[in-house]
Order: C-alpha cells, then structure tokens, then sequence
C-alpha cells in the first residue's frame, strides 16, 4: 500500500505505552537521555553522511526534518560518521548530532561506495542503538548495513521506519560496482526493502519502484520541500545571461552532457555562462572538455556556495540544466522552481524529474535516447 501524503503525526508510530520501571530497572545514562521529556518522542535519524559538512539532498532533508521536528519540542538525535572537529556529540538548534564512527572516505577515487566505510558505520550504530531507547528510528535505506544493523539492535524496543531516498535494482547495481558487487548490493537492497514495518519514499517513483522490484510495503510519500517563506525574505539579483548546473560531479549526472548543450547555445546564441556549482571525481575530466569544446572563458567550475548565495545563483539563471540519469527525487529542481527558474531535465526512466516537472510549464523534459 503507499500513501501519498503523510497525514497523521508521527505520534501514530508510537510503540505501546511501557511499565514504569522500579529502582532496579534504572536506565543507563544515554539510555535515560534518549527516552524521558515534556511529552515529546525519542526519534533517531541515521544516516552515515551529515549537514553541512557533505551537503546533499539526502542531508539536507534530514538535517530540515530533524531542526523542525526539535523546535516543536521532540528530542531529535541524528547519527552519522563524525564529521566535525571536536567531541563526538555536539548540539546544534535543538538537534544532537552523535558521531558513531570517526570518518572514513564514503567515495572511491572512482566515485563509487566504499566497502569499508558502511561496516564500520553499521557497528557503530548498532553499539550506540543497543545503549539506548527511542520511540522512533528513521534509517535512510542506505548504507544497507547500517539499517540491518539498526533492526537487529532495536529488536521490538522502537518502530523502525526505512526512508527511501532511490531504489536501484540489480541492473543499476551492476553497472555502477560490477557483477560480483551489485548482486551482492541488490541483494541488501532487497532485504532491506522487507526489514521495516513502515517505509518512507521522498518520491511517489521511489515508491512504486520499491513496491515493485523490492516487494517493499506499507508506504508513506513524504515529498522534500522548500521554506519558500524563507526564501521570499532574501533580495535575490535580476537575471542575467547564465546557465546552471548544481550537483555533484560523478557518473551518473552526465554534466558532460550539460557542457554539450551549452556549446550548442554559444554557438547559436553567444553570450551566456555555465556555472557548475559541485565537487566530485569527474572534475578534471569536464574541466578539460570544456577546454576541448572552446568554452575555456564561457564556463565557470565553484565548488561549493553558501546557501543564501545559491539562492542568489538560482535567481539570476536563465535556466536550470538536470541531465542525470538517476535520481530519487531532485532537491535542485524544486528549489529552481522556487525562485521561477525553468529546468531542463533529462527524461531519464529511473530519474524522478519527470515525476515533478510538466513538460512546457515549470521546464522541458528531454528525450534520454
């Protein structure tokens, strides 16, 4: 069953009221810290990666939910890999951030997932999840160890819930890691898919594609979405004669094929500049094809931007380019959206562009053949 829209208060995931411990049953110290409180739930977000240090759609969302959920009065605690200077447990708006593991590289040189990260995430939070209590446990889907290793932890003691971020399959898992590797990934993305009672999607395709390659259950569609009170607040530039694309610069994104595009739009209609706003392994190799194409002074690279300036870049586009080939959701098309920046979007089959974007209304959808 999948449920567009999430209509009920997370209190809904409550698990039965427990017996009010004597003296003996004291709780451990963190144990104590993760239940008690003004009538607010225990709720923990897992997720091996964390904002700002990595800044990602997936981050992003659970970073927003987290803060939000903390300013109505739960207590909201996110585990990640420690990605901060300093102690392991830090407070930030109402939010602890638990760092279960030091930091390891998540990405090969090639851009691909680790191996030896996960594992060491997962044990990570299956030490900490045993120490303590909660009402509610979100586990992104991926890394899949770390969300066996959450359900083997909490047993019955919490409500599980898996969120969905993309769904991939053997096919994709084998191109992206190679035979031996993906069926081992699919294989984990299938277990994972029947580990929860409750399953989150953060796109209605996500969802589908999970029900039907995973036999996945019980769905709630909880779209992300933009503070566009927040955003009304800022002063945004007027346009100007620039493209853009943000993302990271890996595989599956196609920039490759965003710099093809704008060489066609130079030389037809000269002019404008590419800002490529992202990091990732494929830098080089675009940098010197932008060289090879001639558009050495037309496109610019930027690593990174504050969010209030990426706000500022997203107004003054003449357009968003989305060329990639897989995508569970798409943070930067709705925030594009936001500011009345049309996007052209590939019409990729496992991208959820075409999902959000009408065709000649917020954007152009593009053949992927």
């Amino acid at each position: 069953m999948i449920t567009v829209l999430w209509q009920g208060s997370p209190r809904q995931l409550r698990t039965k009221k427990q017996e009010p411990r004597t003296k003996r049953q004291e709780r451990h110290p963190e144990e104590r810290e993760l239940v008690g409180g003004c009538g607010g739930m225990k709720i923990v977000f897992i997720y091996d990666l964390c904002y700002p240090e990595f800044i990602s759609g997936a981050t992003r969302r659970i970073w927003e939910l987290g803060r939000r959920l903390a300013a109505r009065g739960h207590e909201v605690c996110l585990l990640s890999m420690k990605m901060w200077s300093g102690p392991d447990e830090v407070v930030a708006e109402g939010v602890r951030r638990v760092g279960v593991c030091r930091e390891r590289p998540p990405f090969t040189s090639g851009g691909r997932r680790t191996f030896s990260e996960p594992l060491f995430f997962a044990l990570g939070v299956l030490r900490y999840l045993r120490r303590c209590r909660t009402a509610i446990v979100d586990c992104a889907e991926m890394p899949y160890l770390a969300a066996l290793a959450a359900r083997l932890a909490l047993r019955t003691r919490a409500k599980l819930v898996i969120t969905w971020h993309e769904v991939r399959g053997l096919r994709a898992w084998c191109d992206y890691t190679g035979c031996v590797g993906g069926v081992l990934a699919a294989l984990l993305e299938r277990v994972v898919g029947r580990l929860a009672a409750h399953n989150v999607a953060i796109s209605g395709m996500t969802a589908e594609r999970a029900v039907r390659m995973l036999g996945a259950r019980d769905f709630c569609v909880v779209p992300c979405g933009v503070d566009v009170g927040a955003v009304r607040k800022l002063e945004l530039p007027a346009r100007e004669n620039q493209i853009l694309h943000v993302g990271r610069l890996v595989r599956h994104k196609q920039v490759e094929w965003a710099l093809a595009a704008f060489a066609e739009l130079e030389r037809t209609q000269p002019g404008y500049t590419l800002k490529i706003i992202g990091t990732g392994y494929r830098k080089p190799a675009l940098v010197a094809l932008a060289e090879r194409l001639g558009l050495r002074d037309r496109v610019v690279f930027v690593d990174s931007v504050s969010e209030t300036e990426l706000w500022r870049e997203y107004a003054r586009s003449r357009a968003l380019l989305f060329p990639s080939l897989q995508e569970g959701f798409g943070m930067v098309l709705i925030e594009a959206m936001a500011v009345g920046t049309p996007v052209i979007a590939l019409d990729a089959p496992n991208s959820a562009a075409r999902k959000i974007l009408t065709h000649g209304q917020d954007g152009i959808l593009v053949g992927s053949q």
